[in-house]
């Protein structure tokens, strides 16, 4: 038996708001109150599947190495290799006296290691699109002006910021690609992260053409030469793509949450 990580991106969500909604209500209490379920109406499923098809944006599909049930990498002749390469016996490491048997403590360390071993290939084939990138750049903008705010706060308060002008998301956008290049330098991250490219101008124009497709409302609008969030909840369950790589916010501070 082999295990094989699949992960699969693309630039909308159909359930983004549930699922954002029901995460940020289990977090904040009663700090925060789930107005409507964008899932629950068929009439939405049926838009949402029309507007992505005409869309025409594309899904990532990443295949991780293959790994053994013990979180082992697998050659292509089959056999389980360690971290130096050296091959693995499993018939020795799954026998007891010489004959394959069940061992509890044994087999919680290894689904404990297999565990590990599909999250760092999750991690090293993860893919991100426009929306996630626009995203992430212009919620950090947003958040470094109202750091006094607890999350909660600021997501229902971020529409009063007045948005955030282009001559600072281009730039944002702009250490996000070099944060993403020195991850994929340093095999943190797959030489795919980006698959269509990092141009901060056409991030900006796919991501606006992919949030305005389907949510209620827009995730972000442009306004002149300003970006303004039509529904902070889903901007943050975006840019909650990218969470957890080690990348900094565009000014200061990190990550609050993810889902």
């Amino acid at each position: 038996m082999y295990v094989v990580p699949c992960t699969v991106s693309y630039a909308l969500v159909l359930e983004a708001q549930t699922l954002i909604e029901d995460h940020l209500q289990e977090e904040g209490k009663s700090r925060y109150i789930i107005e409507d379920d964008e899932f629950s109406e068929p009439r939405r499923i049926f838009n949402f599947v029309r507007d992505l098809v005409s869309l025409d944006s594309r899904i990532v599909l990443n295949l991780g190495e293959p790994l053994d049930p013990l979180g082992h990498r697998v050659a292509p002749d089959g056999r389980s290799l360690d971290e130096r390469g050296t091959p693995v016996d499993l018939a020795a490491l799954l026998s007891v006296d010489g004959r394959p048997a069940l061992d509890p403590e044994r087999d919680e360390e290894a689904t404990r290691r297999l565990g590990r071993a599909v999250v760092a290939e999750f991690r090293r084939q993860a893919t991100f699109l426009p929306t996630h990138l626009l995203a992430f750049a212009v919620f950090g903008l947003l958040r470094d002006r109202a750091r006094d705010r607890d999350l909660f706060r600021f997501l229902r308060t971020a529409g009063e910021l007045g948005g955030v002008p282009l001559d600072d998301v281009h730039p944002a956008l702009d250490r996000l690609r070099d944060g993403l290049a020195a991850r994929v330098a340093d095999g943190r991250l797959g030489p795919d992260a980006v698959p269509f490219g990092f141009d901060p101008e056409d991030v900006v124009h796919e991501g606006l053409r992919c949030f305005g497709t389907y949510h209620v409302h827009p995730v972000l609008v442009r306004r002149g030469d300003r970006l303004f969030p039509g529904d902070p909840g889903l901007l943050f369950y975006y840019r909650n793509r990218l969470d957890g790589f080690g990348l900094d916010e565009p000014a200061s501070g990190g990550p609050e949450a993810a889902v």
